[in-house]
C-alpha cells in the first residue's frame, strides 16, 4: 500500500482529470479551486508569463504561488530545472501559511527524507494537518501508516475510518486500500465480495494496485460472489456519479466492528483461541488454497469446495492452541471426496488479531 513521494505529487495533480469527479463529494466541503491567471498560461504552455506572476505572489506568501512554484521545482518542468531543496522550501512556506497539499508535500519530505533528513514524528504532524484540512490523499497517506504501524502504533480501526474519509474525497488509493482491507479482514469481517467492490471502483479510477489486488481476490470467489460484487459496484459508481452532479457528500457504509475486535474481545475475555473458529478455519482454507492453486484451477476448482472438519484440539496453551483437522475436498458432479490431514497453530497477536501457522504446506 506504499506509494513513494513522486507518485503522491501525480496524485495531487491529476485527481481532477480521472473518471469519476469526486471532488464535490469531498467530505472536507471544499471545492474545486477556479483556475488562476498563472495556471491559465501554463496550461497555453507559456511558463516564462506564468512565472513573472507567480514569482512575485510568492515572495508575497500567497499560498497557492508558493505551492504552485514548489511543484514546478519539484517535477522539474514549466521551464525550471528540478531541485528539492527549492521545492521544499516553498511548500514548507505554503504549508506554514495553512496550505493543506503543500502541508502533505512537506510530511511526505519527511517520511521519504527528501532534501531533508528523514523524520517520521514530522511526517505524521505535517500528514495529519493536512489530513485535517481535508486533502483526501493525506487522510490515505496517514491511513497506509497507522495499517503498517509506520511512525505511530499500528491501529486498524483509525487506517479504516481514514482511509473511508479519504475515499469519500477522491482518493482512488483509498479505494484500493478499503479493498484490501476487506480481503484481509483488516478491521472489519473479511468480505471478498465488499472487497471485490472497492477495488473495482478503484481500478475504474486509474489506481494500478487495485487490477493487480482484484485478479488476486477473483480466484478466491464463486461465479455468484463475483456477479454481486459487480452489482455492488455499479450501484456504487452510480451514487458516486449522482453526488458528483448534486454536491451531495458520498458517505460510504462501513460496518464496525469487524470480527476481529469481537473475536478479540471474546478472547480477551477467556484468555483462549479455538481451533475451530470460523475465522480460524477461513485462513487454514486459504493457505491450503494457495498451495493448491495451480492443481485446482486446472480441475476447474474453486476456494468453496474446500472444508475443514474433524478438528481436534491437540494443545491449549494461553491465547494459543495446536489443532489438528482434515482438510475436505469435494466435487459433487463426479461424487469426489478427498480429506488431507492438516496440523495448524492458531494464536491471538499482541494487537488483537488471529493469526494461524499452517504445517506441512
Amino acid at each position: 500500500m506504499k506509494k513513494n513521494l513522486t507518485v503522491s505529487v501525480v496524485v495531487l495533480i491529476l485527481l481532477s482529470f480521472i473518471i469519476f469527479n469526486l471532488s464535490s463529494c469531498s467530505s472536507s466541503g471544499k471545492g474545486k479551486e477556479e483556475k488562476t491567471d498563472y495556471e491559465i498560461l501554463i496550461g497555453k504552455k507559456d511558463y516564462q508569463g506564468a512565472l513573472a506572476i507567480i514569482r512575485p505572489l510568492a515572495d508575497k506568501n500567497d499560498p497557492r504561488a508558493m505551492r504552485t512554484l514548489g511543484i514546478m521545482y519539484f517535477n522539474g518542468n514549466f521551464g525550471l530545472k528540478k531541485d528539492y531543496n527549492e521545492g521544499f522550501k516553498w511548500f514548507k512556506k505554503a504549508a506554514e501559511k495553512g496550505d493543506g497539499s503543500s502541508q502533505n508535500m512537506v510530511g511526505l519530505f519527511y517520511k521519504d527524507g527528501l532534501a531533508v533528513n528523514r523524520d517520521m514524528k514530522e511526517a505524521f504532524k505535517w500528514i495529519k494537518k493536512a489530513s485535517d484540512n481535508g486533502v483526501a490523499g493525506a487522510s490515505c497517506e496517514l491511513g497506509s501508516m497507522y495499517l503498517e504501524g509506520n511512525g505511530v502504533e499500528q491501529n486498524y480501526s483509525t487506517a479504516l475510518d481514514l482511509f473511508v474519509k479519504a475515499a469519500e474525497g477522491g482518493d482512488f488509493l483509498a479505494f484500493n486500500n478499503l479493498g484490501v482491507m476487506y480481503n484481509k479482514g483488516l478491521g472489519v469481517e473479511r468480505n471478498f465480495v465488499e472487497g471485490a467492490k472497492y477495488l473495482y471502483i478503484a481500478h475504474l479510477g486509474g489506481e494500478k494496485l487495485a487490477e493487480r489486488n482484484l485478479t488476486n481476490i477473483l480466484q478466491f470467489m464463486s461465479k455468484e460472489q463475483i456477479d454481486e460484487a459487480g452489482a455492488r459496484a455499479d450501484a456504487l459508481k452510480e451514487e458516486i456519479n449522482k453526488c458528483s452532479k448534486t454536491g451531495k457528500p458520498l458517505k460510504l457504509k462501513i460496518e464496525k466492528p469487524g470480527i476481529f475486535s469481537k473475536l478479540s474481545k471474546a478472547l480477551k475475555s477467556s484468555e483462549k483461541v479455538s481451533c475451530s473458529d470460523s475465522i480460524i478455519t477461513d485462513m487454514v482454507i486459504d493457505r491450503a488454497h494457495r498451495a493448491w492453486a495451480t492443481d485446482m484451477a486446472q480441475m476447474g476448482m474453486k476456494r468453496n469446495q474446500l472444508s475443514v472438519q474433524n478438528i481436534r484440539t491437540r494443545e491449549q496453551t494461553g491465547n494459543s492452541c495446536k489443532c489438528a483437522a482434515d482438510i475436505i475436498v469435494e466435487i459433487k458432479r463426479i461424487g469426489l471426496r478427498r480429506a488431507k490431514p492438516v496440523q495448524y497453530t492458531a494464536e491471538m497477536t499482541d494487537d488483537g488479531r488471529p493469526y494461524v501457522t499452517v504445517h506441512g504446506f
